[in-house]
């Protein structure tokens, strides 16, 4: 299901045009008003080739900014190591009750 229509209303409810989404995934816009990940990525020059993470625990693979709530707003870069052991922290956090199929709020499924 293409949740495209939904972006697109978001954007517009909050007044960005529709030149700032960009699609993951397989679908593409039908369009073609949409850009794809994967042209913006041919355009940039870079290939398919995978980068070398020699070492885990200092290669950067990722940025987030920070609000800023408790100060000046500031970039984290977070190393492969990083990322890959917070992967598992949501499903590890809820313990299977946050079930998709658990309409009902019972933590046991009845």
């Amino acid at each position: 299901m293409s949740v495209l229509p939904t972006a697109k209303e978001a954007a517009k409810r909050v007044g960005l045009g529709e030149d700032r989404i960009i699609l993951l995934g397989d679908q593409h816009d039908p369009e073609l008003k949409i850009e794809h990940f994967t042209s913006i990525r041919n355009i940039t020059g870079l290939t398919k080739r995978r980068a070398a993470i020699i070492e885990p625990s200092k290669t950067c693979i990722f940025i987030v900014y920070l609000s800023g709530t408790t100060g000046v707003p500031k970039r984290v870069f977070l190393s492969h190591r990083n990322f890959l052991s917070n992967v598992p922290q949501p499903s590890a956090g809820e313990g299977g009750h946050l079930a998709w199929d658990n309409l009902d709020g019972n933590a046991d499924g009845c």
